[in-house]
Formats: C-alpha cells, structure tokens, sequence
C-alpha cells in the first residue's frame, strides 16, 4: 500500500484584490498519491521531496491546503480556493487534482499556486522535483555469434564459457541547464554606408515558458566596444520573439567608443575597447545621447574624445520587452551609416536578476540489476550466463537491466545457429574380395551455405583412418566393416555418415549388358569376368530368344564374337541369354543365368 505524504508550505499571501490589503495566511499541501523519496538537502538541510518515474509514467498529486487565520477577516475554504499545477512554470491545470505522464527523460518541478476567496494568491508556489528515469547505455557482445544446432551451449561471462558474454553499461544522468554569464564572440565592425552587423547570444537556462514580467529583472545590458565614431551608428536589441528596442541613436560626430584604431580597413590591430551597458535603472542619469550632450567624455593620450564608461537609459524602453521570452536568441545590430570608421564588439551580455533563474540541480541514474530474460531455447537462466540449445536460424536474447528508479531497459545479442552439417559419402561397391577389396569413397557431404567444411575423418572398421576428401581403401580381410566419415565445418560443428563394406572369401563375377561386334575393336566380344573361382570346371551357354543354343564354351578367356555356332553365320540384333556354371575354390558348383542384347 502507497504511503500518503504531505508536503507544506506556509505563505503570507500578499496579493489581494480587495482595498483593505487584509489577506489572511494560506498553508498549502501536496497531497502525494505517488511513491516518493525524500532527501535532505546538503545545503539547508530542507527536506526535498522528489518523485522517481519511469518514462511513460503518471503522477498524481492531490492539492489541499490549511487557513490558520481563517474568520480573522473573511471565510476561507477549500471550496472556495482555486488551485493551478503548473509543470517547470507551463500551465498544466487549474484543478485540484493533478496527473500528468512524463514520457521523456529528465527532471522538472511541479508546483502548485492557490488563490483564496479573497483573490489573494499566494506567490511562493508549492513545489516537487520530478525525476524521469535516462536511458542506459547498454552494449553487448557475444563471441563467437555462431553455434553448432541442437548442442547444448553455455553463453556467460568467464572464459569457461562455450560462449564469452561481454558487457558495458552505464547509467544516465540529467543536469539543469547551468545559468552561466553568457557572452557573444567578438564581432569586427568594418567601415559601412549602411552596413548592417549583428551578434547573437542564446539564453537557454530559464524554466520552459519563462516570460520576463517586470523590467527590473532585465538588470542591463553589456557590451564592450571600440569603434570610431560614436556619430556614425545606430544600436538596437532584439529579443527572442522579435520585439526590437534601440539602445543608441547615432550622436557625437567624432566621439569615440573606447581607444579605437581610426582608419585602419584591417582587423588585424583591434583597439581597447571600453565597458557600456543600458539599464532601465542606470549609474548614469539618462541616455548615451544625454551623456554626449552633457560632456561625459574624455581624450586619452592622444585617441580621440571617448565616452565615459558607464551605463545609461536605453534610447526605448525596456518594458517594450514585458511578455517576452527569456529563453531564446537575443541579438545585437549595429548599423554603420558612414565610411572611413571602424571598431569591435568584443563582447556583449544580459545580466538578469539572479532571482529569476532556477535552482541548478541533477540526478544519477545507475543499475542495480541485470539478467537474461527466459525464452524457449534457453534450458538454464543465471542472470547473467544462460545454457541454450537450439534449432538452426537466427536467436535473439534480450539483456534486461534494472535502475535505482525500478526502471527497465534491454538490448538483444544475437545468437545465429548454422544449418545443420550433413555428411555423406559413396562407395564404388559394399561387397568385395577379400583378395583384391580396394573401394574408391566418394565425399559427398554438405556444408550449411555460412560455412565452409574444414575437415574429414574417415574410420574404415579396421582400426585405420584417413583425413583425405576422397580417399581409398583395401579391405584385404573377411569381413564386414562399418565406414563412417566425420566431416567439420569451420565453427566446429559435425556429422557424421556410417555404411558397410563386406569382404567376402568367394568368387566375383561381372556379365556385360550389352556388347557390339561389328569389327571396330570396340565390345567386339561378349565375355563375362571372373576372379576367384576354379576355371577348369568353367562353362558358358548363350542361347538365342528361342532356346537355341548359339555359342558354347569351356576356355574362360575366350568369347562370343557374334557368330553362331549351329551355322556359323552373324547372329541377329536381338536379346540373348546366358548360363554359367562354375566352381569356387571352396569347391562350390554354381550357375548363374542373365540376359544381354546384341547390337551392331
């Protein structure tokens, strides 16, 4: 449950609406319906009460307030004070209930008038300090960004780590804008018929909105100058929403502003220039144009007759400048009406009453937590060091940090999973003689399009291994081997592919399809090839497409030449088949049968 704070001020209203000047005293309440914090002020040792917010969040606050004089004079109520809220001095609202959401960075004080049935108002207002949490700088890095699929992963902080998570992050911060003197850079005036110069400032430290109410408060305005002559220019300045005052109208033929270098076209020997300034309340008692007609001058070893420094009425008036804004750019112009003069502004200012500038003050952002958010490919969250295992494809991780505020933030590392690697090979046959068993493996395995395969292991079943792409083997013994080839891609990622060889201790046999014998010396013969079996007992039978026998023989290096032997003519282009008989050296009788076609 939120605790409620009051937070009180007790103000002699001193503005009032009524000719007796009888307005009675107002304590005013925040009526906080917010967390706050509270903090003393190392300075008054006040209690300063601020409210700590996340970007995007609302504040409510309730207004109240206490008459301690009440029926001293008149009848003083809730029901009859009007209340206004106002944000960094911009009009937010006039009832008494308050609620605004902060969505930017920053701090800003709310503050809170009351008017009395009476129309006293109360001019000290009420005031909190709003802190709106900055955003972190967070950068993150994971190395190396690629992983194998579907292995278990270990990302974290320490170098045991499959994965070494890295961070830097710091906390935001926010600091008023200082009210510091602020003067213009130096500005050459050469000589001009008419020439128009001008020099800037920008004030930029006020509360939002801030208007200048009463001239008083623009104490003066500062230059410091050096031009001949005094007669030759016009001096104006130009407030931020345009409105324009002349400070100085031409006057004094050859007077001089400060020991000023006359007749030289160059800016490279500037002369000494002298403090003026323009007051609605002046150390002298009228205008620059007053001082020149009352002699308020001297001559300076050998300069020209030069205005006294001092500071003087403007030419206009200065509550032309009554509503407009403090903040923005003010500028001065200097009009040149003649040639053969010149001089510098070296510098200009605006001195405004120190009461009008608000209390510079800070704030520190800093992280009080952080940690990975859970998703589904993570088996195992530590905060700051997670084990994942995932399916191929891009994965992102969000990184979450907490500041002092109970503020979130969060920036993602990017996790990519290679497709999967696929090995696969071929071999030039699985079964084999053991007498002469060399297989010829074709690697025929996939890289994922990322990566490039980096190596090959190949284990033949018999205790021998190979890292070739596409290597041979003999398999000189009887047996079944199991073939596996183990291939790597580049971040260490494998698979591997596993298939028999057999090695057998019998014959071999091979039988053409087809054969030619139209005397080019090309498949002229039909002969069938044997390895490994007792020739002796070799026989071979063709018969044509009706039973006939056309060739029989018991030589097992001869063959058939397309003639047949029942007439001794050329065979047809047709179909023919065969039978084998034979004996292994395991004295096995075997026959084999099959077909091929004759072609010319």
């Amino acid at each position: 449950m939120k605790k409620h704070f009051l937070i009180l001020f007790s103000i002699l209203v001193c503005e009032i609406s009524i000719a007796q000047n009888d307005c009675q005293e107002i304590i005013q309440l925040i009526i906080e319906t917010s967390e706050e914090t509270i903090e003393v002020d190392p300075d008054t040792g006040e209690n300063i009460v601020y409210y700590d917010l996340c970007p995007g969040e609302t504040l409510t606050l309730e207004a109240g307030a206490e008459f301690p004089e009440n029926n001293t004079n008149y009848f003083q109520s809730l029901a009859t004070t009007s209340f206004s809220w106002r944000i960094d001095e911009g009009q937010e609202s006039n009832n008494s209930s308050f609620s605004h959401t902060f969505n930017d960075a920053g701090g800003y004080i709310v503050s809170l008038h009351a008017e009395d049935v009476n129309g006293c108002i109360t001019t000290v207002p009420a005031k909190v300090f709003v802190r709106v949490s900055t955003t972190p700088t967070i950068n993150l890095s994971v190395t190396p960004s690629k992983i194998c699929p579907g292995v278990v992963t270990n990302i974290g902080p320490d170098n045991s780590s499959d994965l070494l998570f890295s961070t830097t992050i710091e906390g935001g911060s926010w600091g008023s804008q200082p009210c510091e003197d602020e003067f213009s850079e130096p500005l050459y005036l050469p000589d001009g018929t008419g020439a128009v110069y001008s020099t800037d400032i920008t004030l930029a430290c006020f509360e939002e909105g801030q208007i200048l109410t009463n001239v008083n408060d623009l104490v003066s305005v500062d230059i410091n100058i050096e031009h001949s002559y005094t007669g030759d220019l016009d001096i104006l300045l130009t407030a931020p929403n345009g409105v324009q005052v002349l400070l100085f109208d031409q006057a004094g033929g050859g007077l001089w502003f400060g020991e000023a270098t006359d007749d030289n076209s160059s800016e490279t020997y500037p002369g000494v220039g002298f403090d003026y300034g323009w007051s609605m309340n002046p150390t002298y008692n009228g205008t620059m144009v007053d001082g020149i007609a009352d002699n308020t001058s001297t001559s300076n070893n050998g300069f020209g007759t030069i205005l006294n420094s001092d500071t003087y009425l403007p030419i206009g008036d200065f509550n032309s400048f009554i509503g407009t804004p403090l903040n923005g750019i003010w500028t001065i112009t200097v009009i040149d009406y003649l040639e053969f003069d010149n001089g510098w502004i070296f510098s200009w200012g605006i001195n405004i009453n120190e009461d009008l500038v608000p209390a510079s003050w800070s704030f520190d952002n800093y992280i009080v937590d952080e940690y990975f958010l859970d998703e589904p490919s993570i088996i195992s969250n530590n905060d700051s060091s997670i084990i994942i295992e995932t399916d191929p494809g891009i994965h992102n991780y969000s990184y979450e940090v907490v500041d002092n505020f109970g503020c979130t933030y969060s920036e993602e590392v990017t996790i990519t999973s290679t497709p999967y690697v696929i090995a696969y090979f071929e071999a030039s046959q699985d079964e084999v003689i053991y007498t002469n068993g060399v297989v010829q493996f074709t690697n025929l395995s996939s890289p994922d399009p990322q990566t490039n395969l980096v190596s090959n292991h190949w284990s033949f079943g018999d205790g021998q291994f190979s890292t070739e792409e596409q290597p041979e083997h003999n398999f000189n013994q009887i047996g079944t081997y199991p073939v596996q080839l183990t291939v790597t891609n580049e971040i260490g990622c494998t698979d591997s592919y596993l298939s028999e060889i057999v090695a057998v201790d019998d014959y071999f046999i091979w039988t053409p399809t087809a054969f030619t014998p139209n005397g080019d010396g090309i498949n002229d013969i039909y002969k069938p090839i044997f390895h490994n079996i007792i020739e002796s007992n070799f026989e071979l039978f063709i018969y044509d497409s009706w039973g006939k026998l056309v060739y029989q023989s018991k030589d097992i290096h001869s063959g058939w030449d397309g003639i047949r032997q029942d007439n001794s003519i050329s065979a047809e282009i047709a179909k023919y088949s065969f039978l084998i008989r034979f004996n292994t050296h395991l004295n096995v009788l075997q026959e084999k049968t099959g077909s091929f076609v004759l072609l010319k």
